[in-house]
């Protein structure tokens, strides 16, 4: 059964050159792995603009292409196009900066971190553990967190927590510094923790815009 995780959407502290949260929506489940609930919804604009965008993305070897931009700009106009331009850009350069070997999972039109066709994917997948994987998408990255790993992050000053989760998935630091602050801003102590599905959107800049449980 999965669980709803509800908090106050989307204070974060600044973390480097991570970039300001401000109220977000989440990205829509484009290819649901799971049967999911977001926990924060303050909106459908980028929402909707992902839907009518996902259509005209095509995942090419390592790297998303926009196979039709005047078909794509004919439909959204001028400004949500260049809005997906900048999506699609610094999804590419998140995978490029990525330090684990990536998978392509041609159903949901992602990579991924693991190999989820191996059996000890799939022991993992059902264990109340849960598993540690990042998915790459156009429109940004989702984060599984095992119930183990989101203990170890919270039982760790911020910085070292950002090392840690670097080291796990393979994301840069940036990245793993909003998942990071936001546990600590939202869990009082490692005994509470649980298995995590994060959602970060690159159209806002990476600020978590979905968190459920796994």
């Amino acid at each position: 059964m999965v669980g709803v995780l509800t908090f106050s959407a989307s204070i974060l502290v600044p973390f480097g050159s991570i970039p300001q949260a401000h109220a977000a929506t989440p990205p829509p489940d484009l290819n649901q792995p799971v049967q999911s609930n977001p926990s924060v919804s303050t909106g459908n604009l980028d929402s909707a603009l992902i839907l009518e965008a996902d259509p005209f993305i095509s995942l090419q070897g390592h790297k998303y292409v926009i196979v039709n931009k005047q078909g794509l700009l004919n439909l959204v106009g001028n400004q949500n196009y260049t809005s997906v331009l900048d999506m699609v850009s610094r999804s590419n350069a998140n995978i490029s900066e990525s330090t684990a070997p990536l998978y392509t999972n041609a159903n949901e039109k992602a990579l991924t971190t693991v190999n989820e066709s191996t059996g000890k994917f799939t022991a993992l997948a059902s264990s109340s553990n849960g598993i540690t994987k990042v998915q790459y998408y156009w429109w940004g990255l989702r984060f599984w967190l095992s119930k183990s790993l989101v203990k170890n992050l919270l039982s760790l000053s911020t910085g070292l927590a950002v090392v840690l989760l670097t080291a796990e998935t393979g994301v840069g630091a940036a990245l793993a510094g909003v998942v990071c602050i936001w546990l600590m801003d939202n869990y009082i102590s490692p005994k509470v923790a649980r298995a995590l599905i994060i959602d970060q959107n690159m159209l806002l800049g990476g600020v978590i815009t979905s968190v459920r449980f796994q």
